[in-house]
């Protein structure tokens, strides 16, 4: 089966509900901090098709993963700089200014 995940979601974990055969809801759970790299492959195991003569036991359920992307451009050079201080706190104020006039002046030069 293939499931489609946000970027947010290949790499900070998830959980979803997919909808078995047999009409049961299965929960596919994958911890925050282990990433999922576009095309993997993650195993259920013993929530695949019924083996042949052995109703009683299941094989593994096999799920592709589609890692979706932004689009190009998706943010803003000067939502970028903010980000970028966010997390880093160690710029300082006059560091913002000339980055987001950097920016600015670059950004208006391309269009």
């Amino acid at each position: 089966m293939n499931h489609k995940l946000g970027l947010v979601e290949a790499l900070c974990g998830f959980q979803f509900m997919l909808k078995h055969l047999d009409g049961r809801q299965i929960v596919v759970k994958y911890p925050a901090g282990k990433v999922i790299e576009p095309a993997a492959v993650r195993v259920v195991r013993g929530e695949g098709m019924p083996q042949y003569r052995n109703p009683f036991e299941k094989g593994d359920l096999y799920v592709k993963f589609d890692v979706q992307f932004p689009e190009n451009n998706w943010i803003s050079p000067e939502k970028l700089v903010v980000r970028y201080y966010l997390f880093n706190c160690s710029l300082s104020s006059f560091s913002i200014l000339w980055l987001i006039t950097v920016c600015r002046n670059t950004y208006s030069e391309q269009l």
